[in-house]
């Protein structure tokens, strides 16, 4: 029983302390596949590195404040330039209307709601857009961008819940317990391995990106709460910039595929064309 009460006492403080962000790109196929090598978003810095901490790559907005304001742009001051790729994490490489998925760790949101207390969903929703420019937009700008169009790449993508059904971080909770039955999640050299398995955003690229440009995408997490200010809400967002280099489908080499070893799961969930759409 002590055991048992210090290890989930261990998980939630890695709850509090963890947040979200995309950990890294793929390109699906036409048969729900993960394709090709990963892109990563700008300024990454992956776990593995000895400078890591969680602040790195987490980009709280508002700070200090219960709203949004005009002084608070969506990237994060190490991803307000599509200079700021870190060397040997590069940009995803995509064709016109592939189809990708984003993916980052639930850290908890999803497998321990009652850690979310006061929020609309317990995880909340995420919203996706996309720009053929490179500009720092203030955060509350870019969440008023209409879809995009037949005619026009710059705008909202999709919006989605953050929970994608599938997705689990490994803890006792009775939701995580169930998917770990439910979506295992092994390494391919061992089949006895167990892994927490990320969520994903899905997103098509727009067919009138131009090839040969960059394409920038805006990943942004609402997980506010659900009370007006006047009563003790907040309005809390966290977001990730990342860009992706539109080629010719001809010129990429989709068929060296890499799985992440953290997390080795090689389909996205089965429904991607649908959340894809979702807005």
């Amino acid at each position: 029983m002590m055991f048992t009460l210090v290890a989930l006492l261990l998980t939630f403080l890695v709850f509090i302390n963890a947040h979200s962000w995309v950990e890294d790109l793929r390109v699906i196929d036409e048969n729900g596949y993960y394709i090709g090598q990963s892109g990563y978003p700008r300024g990454y810095v992956d776990r593995t590195n000895p400078s890591f901490t969680d602040k790195a790559m987490t980009y709280l907005l508002p700070s200090g404040r219960q709203r949004l304001d005009y002084g608070d742009p969506v990237c994060s001051q190490s991803q307000n330039s599509r200079l700021q790729q870190t060397q040997g994490y590069p940009k995803l490489a995509v064709a016109p209307g592939d189809n990708i998925a984003l993916r980052y760790l639930e850290n908890g949101h999803v497998t321990l709601p009652d850690l979310s207390a006061r929020r609309s969903t317990p995880s909340g929703h995420v919203s996706v857009f996309g720009s053929v420019e490179d500009s720092a937009n203030h955060v509350l700008d870019v969440l008023q961008w209409d879809p995009v169009s037949d005619d026009n790449a710059t705008g909202l993508l999709t919006t989605q819940d953050f929970d994608d059904g599938r997705c689990y971080q490994i803890n006792q909770g009775s939701i995580s317990t169930l998917r770990q039955q439910q979506f295992p999640n092994p390494s391919p050299e061992a089949p006895e391995s167990k892994h927490e398995l990320w969520c994903e955003s899905n997103v098509k690229i727009p067919e009138i990106v131009p090839i040969g440009s960059v394409y920038t995408i805006y990943w942004i997490w609402n997980w506010s709460t659900n009370e007006t200010v006047e009563n003790g809400g907040k309005e809390e967002y966290y977001t990730t910039c990342c860009d992706v280099d539109v080629r010719s489908r001809e010129s990429i080499d989709y068929r060296n595929t890499a799985y992440n070893s953290r997390n080795p799961q090689v389909k996205a969930v089965k429904d991607y064309l649908l959340r894809a759409q979702s807005s």
